[in-house]
């Protein structure tokens, strides 16, 4: 059975009602982050958002601005922000390991890179990386951002950095590449945590907290329906991006999320990537 088919039509009026609410928020159409937002997007539960569509690099600018009042955002641009940010408790994008949307493509050895392409779309995801080849491999290249176009990058560049469906899409090719989820795993034993839902002070109540996290709980067990609504636009079959957001990725901000996010952000401090350890604050 369909999760919608749970509500009547009473319920369904009453969602569609709540469809444009009093808080405006963004979520993102990346694979990633389609759990967290479904029952808010397909209005499967009742809420008081107004929604709009961005990406993640986004997002942060137009919290800051006070355009919106809560959105999914990267961890790098919470440290980055001198601003007092609520997040979401319980709730956050991490790996559980391998991660097939951020892969370092590269031509030859590891130590023969010089120069490295970024994804121009990379946004905060560059940090990840810089902070893996220069603690894990003692490398501090020159980067470039480029459209990500593989074979273009590969081309004016040692390596390619691609993220989200770029790296997706290339994720089968036979190029040489490291996995970055991978990577940090084997670095730290830890979990990457990429992002969390965080929102400006006193706008958002307890109520408005609850409808963001039943939203997951409806995405936890709908991951079959995402994944191949996905698939219908994407070039993969629905399998392969179900294995991403079912194995690849935890929403749990557990205990060990949190010690991998403060085990990063101690990382991007050392090397000059962030110029504060944040602390957490929740709703």
């Amino acid at each position: 059975m369909e999760i919608n088919e749970l509500f009547n039509k009473k319920s369904q009026k009453e969602n569609n009602d709540n469809a444009t609410g009093n808080h405006q928020i963004i979520i993102s159409k990346a694979l990633e982050f389609l759990p967290l937002t479904y029952g808010i997007e397909k209005n499967l539960i009742p809420h008081n958002f107004k929604l709009s569509y961005a990406d993640i690099s986004d997002t942060a600018e137009q919290l800051g601005q006070g355009i919106i009042e809560l959105g999914i955002i990267s961890t790098v641009e919470y440290a980055r922000r001198k601003e007092t940010w609520n997040l979401i408790p319980g709730l956050c994008v991490a790996t559980k390991g391998s991660l097939k949307t951020l892969q370092l493509f590269f031509k030859k050895g590891l130590k023969s890179i010089n120069k490295i392409a970024v994804d121009q779309n990379a946004g905060s995801n560059k940090t990840l990386l810089q902070i893996l080849l220069r603690e894990k491999y003692l490398l501090n290249p020159e980067y470039i951002e480029m459209a990500p176009d593989l074979d273009l990058m590969l081309e004016k560049a040692d390596a390619a950095f691609l993220a989200g469906e770029p790296a997706i899409k290339n994720f089968k090719s036979n190029r040489n590449r490291l996995d970055l989820g991978e990577e940090w795993y084997d670095l730290t034993g830890l979990p990457y945590t990429l992002a969390f839902w965080a929102g400006r002070q006193f706008t958002i109540n307890e109520d408005d907290v609850h409808s963001i996290k039943k939203s997951f709980e409806i995405g936890s067990r709908n991951i079959e329906k995402i994944s191949k609504d996905y698939a219908e636009s994407h070039p993969e079959n629905w399998a392969f991006y179900h294995d991403i957001l079912s194995h690849d990725l935890s929403y749990q901000f557990s205990e060990d999320a949190k010690d991998g996010l403060m085990e990063f952000y101690n990382f991007a401090f050392y090397f000059g990537y962030i110029d504060q350890i944040p602390d957490l604050h929740f709703y």
